[in-house]
């Protein structure tokens, strides 16, 4: 027996230094062996993203420069994904994520690359009324807003996990699903410039609820319902009690985020000024988008459309804000209309009313 065990410690050191070496073969072969990885996503279940814990006697394998004790350390194969499951690693025993790394950089290049769409869009006059983004201020105001609520969205819905990543940007000839993701996503973002070319549909806004708008607004009702169940549902099925959890708290965190914008809009109706951005609604519909299937997919392809969309038609405005005035001054020409001055604020207002003896009209 103890030289069935040192033989089993040996070997397990051995395939911890090759694995520091060559980690993505050692991947494979652990799959092989038929162990199950400690610490799974409850979404994804891929065996190379947990954890192989080997027990050693003699100081980790993952640090040479400690010496042998008697205690019990662990050397980890793979990435550990669950808290709960604690393992002792020495030092350096941190890896750099690479793979992860480097999704992100792809996830943003394509956000980035329906930002550049969008513009050329615009150029064409689709949609007619695009912010103008001559000012290099402007667009970096854009990219800061692309490119780290792009990243959280990367996040809640997994694309920084490789085989997350590797299921919708698959693009082999019996698997296309990289080619549908990519087609949907630049055709959804061009489709949604294109609405505001019908006079009803450019004036529909989730701001103000008028009967006019009474069937789209149903409609986009009926939709969310639809889409919000099918995902809980998913999640509920394919995952475990914790990981559901984990999906429902995290989407309830970014609902009652934004739904504070509503808060604070309730709560000084007078001074502060609210509108509810397509950006944002486009950024909440695919926060939901985690799973690896074609309802799912279509879901984060059109609602990532419609935030990019969004932010490169008309930049990343607030959501709220202080209520602005502007000053009415009569035109020294007859027949001509009145001149308008830029947007200022209550403060402001007062102040020029109180200090300066003009024939205005405030509005």
């Amino acid at each position: 027996q103890r030289m069935a065990d040192s033989s089993f410690e040996s070997g397990a050191r051995d395939l911890a230094h090759q694995f520091e070496r060559t980690g993505d073969d050692v991947r494979r072969n652990v799959e092989m062996t038929g162990f199950r990885p400690g610490g799974w996503t409850g979404n994804h279940r891929e065996p190379f993203l947990g954890s192989l814990l080997i027990p050693t006697t003699s100081g980790s394998s993952f640090d040479s420069s400690r010496g042998s004790d008697a205690r019990t350390e662990w050397a980890t194969l793979g990435r550990r994904t669950s808290l709960r499951h604690r393992t002792f690693l020495a030092a350096h025993g941190h890896r750099i994520p690479v793979s992860q790394y480097l999704t992100f950089g792809i996830w943003f290049l394509v956000l980035f690359s329906e930002y550049i769409l969008v513009r050329f869009t615009c150029v064409l006059g689709i949609p007619e009324d695009c912010t103008d983004k001559s000012d290099v201020v402007t667009v970096m105001q854009d990219m800061q807003y692309l490119l780290f609520p792009g990243l959280v969205l990367a996040v809640l819905t997994g694309m920084h996990w490789p085989d997350r990543f590797d299921y919708v940007f698959t693009f082999k000839r019996d698997e296309p699903r990289g080619w549908y993701f990519l087609l949907t996503f630049w055709g959804f973002g061009v489709f949604w410039s294109s609405l505001h070319l019908i006079p009803s549909l450019g004036r529909f806004t989730l701001t103000e609820i008028t009967p006019a708008f009474a069937i789209p607004l149903l409609l986009l009702l009926a939709g969310s319902v639809a889409l919000v169940s099918w995902h809980l549902r998913t999640a509920w099925r394919h995952n475990s009690r914790s990981g559901f959890l984990a999906y429902l708290l995290s989407r309830l965190a970014v609902v009652i985020f934004y739904s504070m914008y509503i808060i604070i809009k309730l709560a000084d109706s007078e001074n502060v000024t609210f509108h509810f951005h397509h950006y944002a609604f486009g950024f909440l519909a695919a926060s939901l988008a985690e799973f690896n299937h074609p309802v799912s997919m279509t879901l984060l392809a059109c609602g990532t459309a419609v935030f990019v969309q969004g932010l490169s038609a008309y930049g990343a405005d607030p959501i709220i804000g202080p209520h602005l005035y502007r000053m009415r001054v009569p035109s020294k020409v007859s027949g001509e209309p009145p001149l308008l001055s830029p947007a200022i604020s209550q403060q402001a207002v007062n102040f020029f009313q109180q200090v300066c003896d003009l024939s205005t009209t405030w509005g």
